[in-house]
């Protein structure tokens, strides 16, 4: 009755004896206290009317009201969860695990085998009276958000973990390069970070709680650092205050404002695979230093982080606005998606290529635009870079509206193949739109052509013969 209520000219009184200890218990009925007057209607802050309280209400029967304090002896458990929050502030709305977690694993490993006889990629069994989806053939174990849930979701079993220690919607999703961490993001009035195994064995308890008092509004973006100790933050502030973390201690050791506006503006954060030197960004670090871009609305940002040194030096950090140059190029509204591409030069360095809402990706090279090239005729809203055996073989794999993958040469750019992920043939016919079906595309112009589309596994299969992606989980 939130708190109070006011008893109507209906009211019944009533006398109860109190307890020795005066605590309440049967059949005592209502502790120490006397001449309680439990009301037939009772006013609420959420209504504008009297409510009444059930007919079938024992006003006289201390049992009754010492049962409604009690916790049932049966509780609900969460079996399955069904959708997924898609519109995350920032970042991509799922994430692949390298590995499968052990709480998925069997005693026995069960392989599938094609029906034209060629063997499939063998997935592990969900152990002994747990049944197999068969619709679900792809191995992989993928991470998402569904409101204040991040779900650890296996599509071989269609299993789920669950991690329930937020108590507001999550608003981004970050994992780790090995893939044993993840940190979750929320808003509310007090928003935090959690990071936690994504092996969950305790779903209400995070290893670390990063943030507390930091951040404003909601948690804008998050990004783990290459070796897993740092954590990349965004806050939802007008300012959008980007920390860094150490994880261990929970400790922020730098922080300053990436960009100004109503929030949320920072769409993407990546960090660099390996050290750079960053004197193209700052002349105030020396020496191989770590790099991560972020970018968002008519922002995009490379940003240098220099480690505490052993002369007692302390962290800092430093950024620099990435500009066209005289490339020609039009610049996007919305940076959406972006990815580093390594290079073969003395300076170590890498390149910076990112997606616009014009359906245009860009290169950078030291924060200037060297290239661009107009692969999609919406906005690139994903983007992962395919690293092979050298330099010459890295490849960018971007998508976009209408399920159109394609896959750039990178460094030119050149569209290099083009595929369709509403393909009638592949996708259920309860979820094919009428008229989805795509035709084929020519790998230069985007232009219907004459030579048929692979099948929807060839760009999976592209990315394990390129090697993996530079950062952890998918960005579909």
């Amino acid at each position: 009755m939130n708190g109070q209520s006011r008893p109507s000219q209906n009211s019944v009184n009533i006398i109860s004896n109190a307890a020795a200890d005066g605590s309440l218990g049967p059949p005592a009925g209502l502790g120490g206290l006397k001449g309680v007057v439990l009301p037939q209607r009772f006013l609420s802050r959420k209504s504008r009317t009297a409510l009444a309280v059930p007919r079938d209400f024992e006003a006289n029967a201390a049992e009754g009201v010492q049962r409604s304090n009690s916790l049932p002896e049966r509780m609900l458990v969460r079996k399955h969860v069904f959708g997924m929050s898609a519109t995350l502030y920032s970042g991509s709305s799922i994430a692949m695990l390298p590995f499968t977690p052990s709480s998925f694993l069997g005693s026995q490993n069960i392989s599938k085998t094609s029906k034209k006889g060629a063997p499939a990629v063998a997935w592990a069994a969900p152990g002994a009276g747990q049944p197999v989806d068969g619709r679900f053939i792809d191995p992989a174990t993928v991470l998402y958000a569904s409101a204040g849930l991040a779900v650890v979701h296996n599509l071989a079993t269609n299993r789920q973990l669950f991690y329930n220690g937020h108590n507001e919607d999550v608003t981004c999703v970050a994992l780790s390069a090995n893939g044993v961490l993840a940190a979750t993001g929320c808003m509310g009035k007090e928003p935090v970070a959690h990071v936690w195994n994504t092996d969950i064995t305790d779903p209400f308890t995070p290893l670390q709680t990063i943030g507390k008092g930091f951040f404003f509004r909601a948690v804008c973006a998050l990004e783990f650092s290459t070796d897993g100790q740092l954590l990349v933050a965004v806050g939802g502030d007008d300012y959008h205050t980007l920390g860094v973390f150490e994880i261990a201690s929970g400790t922020l050791l730098c922080k300053e404002g990436a960009q100004h506006g109503l929030p949320p503006q920072i769409k993407w954060v990546r960090y660099s695979p390996g050290q750079h030197f960053t004197q193209h960004i700052t002349k105030e670090h020396a020496g191989p230093c770590e790099v991560f871009a972020t970018t968002g609305e008519r922002h995009i940002k490379l940003w240098s982080l220099r480690r505490g040194q052993k002369d007692g030096s302390a962290v800092s950090m430093c950024s620099k606005t990435c500009s066209l140059g005289k490339s020609g190029a039009t610049a996007a509204k919305v940076y959406l998606c972006n990815g580093f591409v390594p290079c073969d030069d003395k300076d170590k360095s890498c390149d910076l290529v990112a997606g616009g809402s014009n359906g245009v990706v860009y290169l950078f090279r030291k924060a200037v635009c060297t290239a661009f090239a107009q692969v999609l005729r919406g906005k690139v809203t994903c983007l992962e870079v395919a690293t092979g055996s050298n330099f010459a073989d890295c490849k960018v794999v971007c998508g976009g509206v209408g399920g159109v993958l394609k896959v750039l040469d990178g460094r030119t750019l050149a569209v290099l193949q083009s595929h369709s992920l509403l393909d009638s043939a592949a996708v259920p016919k309860s979820m094919a739109r009428p008229g989805s079906a795509a035709r084929p595309r020519s790998a230069s112009s985007g232009r219907t052509g004459s030579v048929g589309r692979p099948p929807l596994a060839a760009p999976k299969q592209l990315l394990q013969g390129a090697g993996r992606p530079n950062a952890a989980g998918p960005a579909g």
